[in-house]
């Protein structure tokens, strides 16, 4: 696992499990969040996903998955903006 950093496209919806779609160096990666992911803030603190809006940068860490080399299994997400 490792972090990766880019912009916030899209949310599928505003609780847990979740994918979102974030650029990351001009591709677009869909990031797992299943139930027992950790979302934050900037600062580190736990943040509710209806905090996070498209455009936002976030970083994500998480394993890219063997048969989709675009997409992130996540364990974390934070949004770097709030």
């Amino acid at each position: 696992p490792r972090n990766f950093q880019g912009t916030l496209k899209s949310l599928s919806g505003t609780s847990l499990p979740v994918t979102a779609v974030i650029t990351i160096s001009g591709k677009d990666y869909t990031a797992y969040l299943p139930e027992k992911t950790a979302v934050m803030s900037r600062n580190k603190a736990k943040a509710n996903l209806t905090r996070f809006v498209s455009g936002d940068t976030v970083r994500v860490y998480g394993t890219i998955r063997p048969t989709d080399l675009l997409s992130i299994d996540a364990e974390v997400i934070r949004d770097l903006n709030f």
